[in-house]
């Protein structure tokens, strides 16, 4: 404490503000507890009123204990809303600051503070500074974040964004777990770094999503967390550190500690504010701002089975289930003959058979559109009763809908998002890869979750495709014959799902490498579980698993652990007679079309040489592997040749070699075709889907020594992002082409340092 009371009287103070503070009344925001609870009583309401009950079947209960309800936001943005999820945190927001809000202003006019940080999203902050008349500024959009240190106006760093502008919000799981932006992070270092911190009203939940979310690690003036609750993560900060101090106040209030630290002069009490939070008030706001989404009323039924098998309640999902499946029946009977256009060779083709074929009836397509989410439910929860056929008869229905809609939007008859539309398509096939690997048809589960994966490389979704490459993982090395290629794939799914924070696949990750490391007596392990439990902490799907990987760890193991996953690469470039030097680490020499080309090439006959390359492509088309082989070879040669192809000829054969190499597996070589793809690309002026696919890349390899073109894959990004404005992320993805380039100077092609530099200088100027 004698260390923030001499940083207090040099003003070296920065302010972290958490949600504790707007409580008190008369703000009377409600905790995020209240909050989601709330939110699930609209859903149930919503769905009640589908399925015909007059009551809430939800009920009126506290959801906390069987419920993640920090992943509540996760579940509605991918079950139904997207990014129409985000106006709803206009809610929590208030009328009028308390006295917390007012001693932050008088502290700023007074100088003895130098900054904000807030995870708020309200702005009552800022209406305690207009009521005290205190020039400031609000940082809340990612590239607006920087240090003032000559501003005469007060920062304000609102590090989640704000009501005001909540496109640019962060509230999901999903966005946590990916992380801060590179701007907001080095503001916050440098503050850190520089200035006393005391947290206020600030539980530190932050932190489950990722180690060191807020970089308090670079903390240099010391940290004083002010807390009613000391829990082992706070205490965890304590001993890691350092004049890392904890104020408890469990007997008491936050004034108390404003007395201790010479702070009372500028507070008033809040004593003459007693009004209770009205929640009726904010549940009529919830519904309104629900009935305004384009939601149909439908996708709450599925939610609220959703929410019911979550909490394992599985008698109330049998009896919902089934009224939904007697509904359908009869909504989806009849006859038309609108999908028969539609084939599914690879269902038609399997050991399980649809039920029966659901129809449109009196259904329009749209309509039946608007159903998707709900027939997969049903399909979810049928692979769960083990009735593979009921659960195919949803999920074929609901893909033959997809399908009709993609048809029409190809040909102009409707308009719709593409990126939406494979996305779900994705997601659909993705049901299906599931119902046949839970019924143990490896083969069949392996054709869809590659159909599935490439439906999400369509839709340009990061977070689909990191689903099911997982699945595409596990069903090709379900008979785990390949140990140590299956835990390399493994990693690389690690990376994909951190990149996208798809925390139900990490969870799913980390129990499969628990038991791959447990199975050779390596005692890391334990740390996988234990990741597992931090995952199934914050997981909608497996929260009642929470308990069950709980365990305690030797710290030391945590370093090993990272280490050996991060050293567990993909590429492992092979001496071989096969290789071609100076076309491709590969073995195309093993076949006679491949030695003649080499021999065409070496004449200078290039033209001939990819001929003979492309013809052999053709014939090999029966095996996949080594179509994909000359595939890729056609374009090294016509990369090397010097001769002049269009970008149209090189995104065909790359676009090939991407779905053959997916359909296979191979990795490895798929790092160096997105290299080439989003160079392509960024020719096109294609810069989101160049950034799409490096991103894939730099995923998948974690150095230079696994792919010396990771660094140019980084100036990819760069350039990308610097195109679409996003400096921060430019930012970061320079810094780790610097970070790459200082540890492993072979790699670097000296070619690039003038852009390098180039950007450098553009986006200190940023």
């Amino acid at each position: 404490m004698d260390n923030t009371k001499d940083n207090f009287a040099k003003g070296n103070i920065v302010v972290f503000a958490g949600a504790g503070i707007s409580k008190d009344s008369p703000a009377n925001i409600p905790d995020w507890n209240k909050y989601n609870n709330l939110l699930i009583n609209e859903i149930g309401r919503m769905g009640s009123d589908y399925l015909g009950e007059p009551e809430n079947i939800l009920g009126e209960e506290d959801y906390s204990h069987v419920l993640s309800l920090t992943s509540l936001s996760d579940f509605i943005f991918d079950y139904i809303a997207g990014d129409a999820y985000f106006p709803l945190l206009k809610i929590l927001d208030g009328a009028q600051p308390n006295s917390h809000h007012l001693l932050l202003a008088s502290l700023a006019k007074a100088k003895k503070i130098k900054a904000i940080v807030t995870t708020n999203f309200d702005t009552l902050i800022e209406k305690a500074f207009i009521i005290k008349e205190v020039p400031y500024a609000v940082y809340d959009e990612p590239n607006s974040f920087n240090i003032e240190d000559h501003s005469n106006l007060f920062p304000i760093y609102k590090i989640h964004g704000s009501v005001t502008n909540t496109k640019e919000a962060i509230d999901t799981v999903t966005q946590k777990i990916r992380g801060l932006s590179y701007e907001k992070e080095a503001v916050l270092k440098h503050l850190f770094e520089n200035n006393h911190f005391v947290f206020i009203g600030f539980s530190g939940a932050d932190f489950d999503f990722k180690d060191y979310y807020i970089p308090i690690n670079y903390s240099k003036k010391g940290i004083t967390w002010v807390t009613w609750d000391i829990s082992n993560r706070i205490k965890l900060f304590e001993k890691n550190i350092p004049n890392f101090r904890i104020n408890n106040i469990k007997e008491a209030t936050l004034y108390s500690f404003y007395e201790e630290i010479g702070w009372k002069d500028y507070c008033s009490s809040n004593e003459a504010y007693n009004e209770p939070i009205n929640y009726d008030d904010i549940s009529r706001s919830i519904h309104e701002i629900f009935v305004s989404m384009p939601i149909p009323r439908c996708a709450y039924a599925g939610m609220c089975i959703k929410i019911f098998e979550a909490m394992a309640q599985y008698e109330k999902v049998d009896k919902y289930i089934n009224i939904l499946d007697a509904k359908f029946k009869n909504l989806f009977g009849g006859e038309d003959n609108f999908f028969d256009h539609i084939i599914i060779p690879e269902i038609e083709k399997s050991p399980i058979h649809p039920r029966q074929k659901l129809h449109l009836g009196k259904v329009t397509n749209d309509e039946a559109y608007s159903y998707i989410a709900l027939l997969e439910t049903i399909g979810d929860i049928f692979i769960r009763y083990k009735k593979s056929n009921v659960a195919l008869e949803y999920y074929e229905f609901s893909y033959r809908i997809q399908k009709a809609r993609e048809f029409m939007y190809i040909n102009g008859w409707v308009q719709c998002n593409p990126s939406k539309l494979y996305n779900n398509l994705s997601a659909t096939l993705g049901g299906i890869a599931r119902l046949y690997l839970k019924s143990g048809y490896f083969n069949d589960a392996h054709i869809f979750s590659v159909k599935a994966e490439l439906e999400a490389l369509s839709a340009r979704r990061m977070k689909n495709f990191s689903v099911m490459h997982y699945y595409n993982v596990i069903t090709t090395y379900h008979d785990k014959k390949k140990e140590e290629e299956y835990i390399r794939e493994l990693c690389v799914c690690v990376r994909f799902a951190q990149m996208s924070g798809t925390v139900d696949v990490l969870f799913d990750l980390y129990i499969e490498i628990a038991k791959f490391f447990y199975n050779r007596n390596l005692k890391i392990y334990t740390y996988a579980l234990f990741e597992a439990h931090k995952y199934s902490g914050i997981s909608f799907r497996n929260y009642q698993h929470r308990g069950k990987f709980d365990i305690k760890v030797d710290e030391s193991l945590s370093k090993e652990f990272k280490t050996l996953i991060r050293s567990l690469g993909v590429y492992v470039e092979k001496n071989s007679k096969y290789q071609w030097t100076g076309v491709v680490e590969r073995d195309v020499l093993k076949y006679k079309e491949g030695r003649l080309a080499k021999k065409k090439y070496e004449e200078g006959k290039f033209e001939e040489s990819i001929s003979i390359l492309r013809n052999a492509s053709v014939e090999y088309k029966k095996s996949k592997q080594v179509e994909e082989l000359f595939c890729f070879t056609i374009v090294r040669v016509m990369l090397l040749s010097g001769l002049s192809f269009s970008n149209d000829q090189y995104i065909t054969l790359l676009e090939k070699c991407i779905r053959l190499q997916i359909e296979n597996l191979q990795t490895d070589f798929l790092v160096l075709t997105l290299h080439y793809y989003s160079n392509i690309l960024i020719q096109e002026g294609k810069y989101s889907d160049a950034l799409f696919f490096a991103k894939i890349a730099l995923g998948i390899c974690v150095s230079p020594e696994e792919h010396s073109v990771i660094l140019g894959t980084c100036l990819v990004a760069v350039e990308c992002c610097f195109k679409m404005d996003l400096k921060a992320d430019a930012k970061a993805f320079l810094t780790k082409y610097i970070e790459y380039s200082n540890e492993y100077p072979f790699f670097v092609e000296h070619s690039c340092d003038d852009y390098v530099e180039k950007m450098k200088c553009l986006l200190q100027k940023d």
